[in-house]
């Protein structure tokens, strides 16, 4: 395996192409390890923690505006509920998850599964497979293409360059 300034032959162009492909590689792998991390982080807080039901109490929404690519302003919208349960040994606590989503505009009066953790009750997280595992799932994922991309792209290219080798070399 070489970089771009192993070979002084090489054209600045092909040096540029093979940093390019290399960073791809490196942020990929990079992205990977924050979305294990994260993975690593839900799969400790699931070992210990207890799912219970809670009783959403309010839920608050969050409204932030930016414009896309086509100048356009655009509206997202996360929420972020009161939700009121009992830890394991009957002890009320009024808590918000960690996170804000989309997806958590539940009505009020409503139960949802969540899961605490017994040190701290009041660390509380919606119990479903999306908010449990998605974003660091996703992370990793994101990070598994991006180096995976730039893993083949590299592959490839140095597979053309052994070819094109061999073509000059027999023609010698």
């Amino acid at each position: 395996m070489t970089f771009p300034s192993d070979d002084p032959h090489q054209t600045k162009a092909a040096r540029k192409s093979k940093l390019v492909r290399w960073i791809f590689v490196a942020v990929g792998l990079i992205f990977t390890s924050v979305g294990a991390s994260f993975l690593y982080s839900t799969y400790a807080f699931q070992q210990t923690a207890i799912a219970t039901t809670a009783e959403v109490l309010s839920v608050e929404t969050f409204r932030k505006r930016k414009r896309d690519n086509d100048g356009h302003m655009k509206t997202s919208i996360t929420y972020e509920p009161t939700l009121r349960y009992r830890d394991h040994f009957g002890a009320e606590h009024v808590a918000t998850p960690n996170i804000r989503s989309s997806s958590y505009n539940f009505p009020v009066g409503s139960e949802v599964e969540v899961a605490f953790s017994p040190d701290d009750p009041g660390e509380v997280r919606v119990n479903d497979f999306l908010s449990t595992w998605g974003f660091g799932g996703l992370f990793a994922l994101f990070g598994l293409v991006f180096a995976g991309i730039g893993w083949f792209a590299t592959r490839t290219h140095e597979r053309k360059l052994a070819a094109r080798t061999q073509a000059v070399t027999r023609q010698r």
